[in-house]
């Protein structure tokens, strides 16, 4: 069923939708990142930015970056649109349907993936870490916390589709409030726990599995009030021809992403072989970057994927372009003065969220510094965020996939340069 013309909202109307449900997802957002960086202040506090550290966050890494690859990133550039396409045109019972079967598919696949994720931890951890440590057992206690955390893919890659298909029925609020769960889940168990398991850092990787489900079951329990029905279509997933159209749309997306994933494992093994604290101070920084990008660029990219994804849909390709445009100006806008701050202050940033317990002033000058480098592509960064979402509604993921390998190629020779 579709919507005649005169049902269809203005532009303006549009605009002023879409700039109240950016304002909703960015305060949501605020709040996790906020989350977030306490969830970084209990890490920095107990464990410091050592050999510990580096190896929770680089097992962490481990299942997270299959999270980006397989759900988040390219996964819901290949069924947000699909979904928004048949919400539109057939309406709600047949979009629950197609969210039913692509589970269908989805849950098995991914449960596929934790088993030889699990499996095969030691060969991933060797090629994370390039078979060095300057800490002894550094390397087997990467293992051991990957493995505790692998189930994490599937709790979180769940949350992700459920989000989108939250999005596309207008629903921004709770699904970007719910990353606040994973953090209160891993807060909890890192500050109550670290003093009662042997090593202490399992604590964290407890909190991860909490913190997951927590994020899963908050956006269950919301598209269940939408009218969904969790008891997933296996065999009719497997034959439904758009299931297999996101299939389709989503190989390319995945080769997109698996580059991103090779720049994220080429830095991560890189500064896993300069010694203990490098990846940690990576890893500290990029939390102080992400409450910007995550308040402004990734609002916009969430409302924007969902928005723009309706307008192609409708055959709206004008409001499409103005809300690109409105969405891209407004980010740039924001980001860019944060930018100019973490160049400028990033030591006293960092002293001011990090520097207490085991985390020391050199500690806080190295992150600092990796701040100030992050904080140059900043502005990049979120661009590309703002950017991409045109080129998914039209279901174009080649295109985002290009411009992403030629962005890893130039981060590799800049690594070995």
């Amino acid at each position: 069923m579709t919507k005649d013309a005169s049902s269809q909202p203005t532009f303006k109307q549009g605009a002023s939708r879409f700039a109240r449900q950016t304002r909703i997802v960015s305060l949501a957002t605020f709040a996790s990142r906020v989350l977030g960086i306490v969830r970084e202040q209990v890490i920095a506090y107990y464990f410091g930015a050592g050999a510990v550290t580096d190896a929770f966050v680089a097992a962490f890494r481990i299942p997270n970056l299959l999270r980006d690859f397989l759900a988040e990133g390219a996964f819901s550039a290949a069924f947000v649109p699909t979904f928004s396409e048949v919400l539109s045109k057939e309406g709600r019972p047949a979009a629950m349907e197609l969210l039913r079967r692509v589970l269908g598919v989805f849950v098995p696949v991914l449960a596929l993936f934790c088993i030889l994720g699990i499996v095969f931890t030691p060969q991933i951890a060797q090629l994370l870490s390039g078979g060095t440590e300057e800490t002894p057992g550094k390397i087997a206690l990467l293992v051991h916390l990957a493995r505790w955390m692998f189930p994490f893919l599937l709790l979180i890659a769940l949350a992700a589709v459920l989000m989108g298909a939250l999005n596309a029925l207008g629903k921004f609020g709770v699904p970007a409030l719910a990353p606040a769960g994973f953090n209160v889940g891993m807060i909890a168990c890192g500050g109550l726990l670290s003093n009662h398991v042997d090593p202490p850092v399992l604590a964290l990787a407890w909190g991860v599995l909490v913190g997951g489900l927590l994020q899963w079951a908050v956006q269950a329990i919301v598209i269940t009030r939408e009218g969904f029905d969790h008891r997933i279509r296996i065999i009719a997933g497997w034959r439904d021809s758009r299931v297999r159209q996101i299939g389709r749309l989503l190989i390319p997306a995945l080769i997109g992403q698996a580059a991103v994933q090779i720049n994220i494992l080429a830095i991560t093994r890189a500064a896993w072989e300069l010694g203990d604290g490098p990846v940690a101070y990576l890893n500290f920084a990029f939390r102080i970057l992400f409450v910007p990008l995550g308040v402004f660029a990734v609002a916009a990219s969430t409302v924007g994927l969902a928005r723009l994804s309706q307008y192609v849909a409708e055959g709206r390709e004008e409001q499409a372009r103005q809300t690109y445009r409105q969405a891209l100006q407004t980010v740039l806008y924001l980001v860019t003065p944060a930018a100019v701050a973490f160049l400028l202050l990033g030591g006293p940033i960092c002293a001011a969220l990090y520097e207490r317990g085991e985390f020391d002033a050199s500690a806080t000058a190295s992150t600092a510094r990796a701040l100030a480098f992050y904080a140059i592509g900043l502005p990049a960064m979120a661009a590309i965020r703002a950017a991409t979402p045109i080129f998914f509604a039209h279901k174009d993921t080649r295109t985002p996939t290009v411009c992403g390998v030629a962005a890893v190629v130039a981060n590799l020779v800049g690594i070995q340069i």
